[in-house]
């Protein structure tokens, strides 16, 4: 196999893939990829490598931004483990990724019915990925407007240490209490 794999040059090949890659997991895909094992197997892949092609030659490049390597993340929650927001936001961010490439590809029957049967078969992810974003901001810290009730709730425990702050402020200052403070700390 390895005489083969230096015949046919594929050293190459792999490196002008490599080259290409968008995404994590696209590099360790090619880092996995051995050649086929049958004829039928090679003349399905080389039939979705020239749809493929022929998407990229007719069209701009799928739209694979966004995507991240999240199975770490995954497998925190397959565990059971709780997740933090920021996980939560990569994640939701993948599974956008994955659905913009499904919406991309399902465009696509007549031309790529391959790639269209592919698409077809994965769940469309868009709306539960656009729930989890709206519910966590940028650093993934839960959103005030996540739920209707979060919002007046935090706002209640806003003005309940405000208060609070303030009430400690005035013993600090009243002329009973200064007797009892060594000092403002």
């Amino acid at each position: 196999m390895e005489r083969a794999f230096e015949r046919l040059e594929l050293g190459t090949l792999f490196a002008a893939l490599s080259a290409r890659v968008q995404t994590p997991l696209g590099g360790q895909a090619l880092d996995a990829l051995k050649p086929a094992g049958s004829r039928p197997e090679a003349e399905a892949r080389l039939q979705l490598v020239a749809e493929a092609r022929d998407l990229l030659d007719r069209l701009a490049p799928a739209p694979v931004y966004g995507a991240e390597d999240v199975r770490s993340f995954l497998e925190q929650g397959e565990k059971g483990l709780m997740l933090e927001g920021p996980a939560l936001r990569a994640i939701a961010r993948t599974m956008q990724s994955v659905s913009r490439l499904r919406a991309h590809l399902l465009e696509h029957e007549k031309g790529s019915p391959r790639l269209y049967g592919q698409a077809a078969s994965l769940i469309d992810l868009s709306r539960p990925a656009s729930e989890v974003l709206r519910c966590f901001d940028a650093e993934g810290q839960l959103a005030d407007d996540a739920s209707p009730d979060l919002g007046p709730l935090r706002r209640k425990v806003r003005r309940l240490r405000e208060n609070i702050s303030e009430r400690i402020a005035q013993l600090q200052r009243s002329l009973e209490m200064q007797d009892f403070l060594q000092e403002d700390y």
